[in-house]
């Protein structure tokens, strides 16, 4: 999920500085806290890239996920949204790394317009349980009109 929602922020020439994520429990599920589901955000380094936002991802779903809840919603959005003039290089990482990175990021975009999203996926999202590729062909990850990801 992370990955489209950077591809929409590098389309509208935007970097975030604030990366969130909802979880919703299944039906009925209520964790210790008495919670029903739950949402985190954390401020960051301005980027559009994909790498960097959805290590931020998962470092926010695995610091407060807890174990045996059953999961039905899952929403990532990114805000404090600055347009996209500079790329910001890192103290921590190589400057020919970042900007490879930065590189691949618009290359991978590029083919994704042209031949569709579905070309150029991520090998787990062929894993049983993967829904990658169901959510391609739906509108911003929903049915809107089609018949879903069960249909």
């Amino acid at each position: 999920m992370s990955d489209q929602v950077a591809t929409r922020l590098r389309n509208a020439n935007c970097q975030t500085e604030c990366v969130s994520i909802f979880i919703g429990y299944s039906k009925g599920q209520v964790d210790q806290r008495g919670r029903t589901g739950w949402r985190k955000q954390l401020k960051i380094a301005r980027s559009n890239n994909t790498k960097v936002l959805t290590e931020h991802v998962l470092k926010l779903f695995r610091e407060n996920y807890v174990p045996g809840m059953d999961i039905r919603n899952l929403g990532v959005s990114f805000g404090k949204l600055v347009w996209d003039t500079t790329l910001q290089l890192d103290l921590f990482s190589p400057p020919e790394e970042q900007i490879i990175n930065t590189q691949l990021d618009f290359l991978i975009d590029k083919i994704r317009r042209k031949f569709g999203f579905k070309s150029l996926i991520h090998a787990s999202s062929l894993l049983d349980g993967a829904t990658a590729v169901k959510r391609a062909g739906l509108v911003g990850g929903h049915a809107g009109g089609n018949t879903g990801l069960g249909g």
